[in-house]
């Protein structure tokens, strides 16, 4: 249940060809960083936040900072 949530694996997913949705570790974007800050204004246990991007270390630093700025 949402109202136990510890902890949020933050990126974005894609689609396959065949509609499905992955867990692709793209970097958030706009909507993904307004869902985070919805979701950790409603739920006070949430304790951990994890930025799952690996494919550029610049991008992943900007995130970060994007990051400390919402909280």
């Amino acid at each position: 249940p949402l109202k136990k949530i510890a902890q949020l694996h933050i990126c974005r997913n894609d689609i396959n060809e065949n509609g499905i949705a992955y867990d692709a570790h793209l970097a958030p974007d706009e909507n993904d960083w307004n869902e985070i800050k919805d979701l950790l204004n409603k739920y006070n246990t949430i304790k951990y936040l994890t930025i799952e991007y690996y494919k550029n270390t610049e991008v992943l630093i900007k995130l970060l900072k994007q990051l400390k700025e919402l909280l």
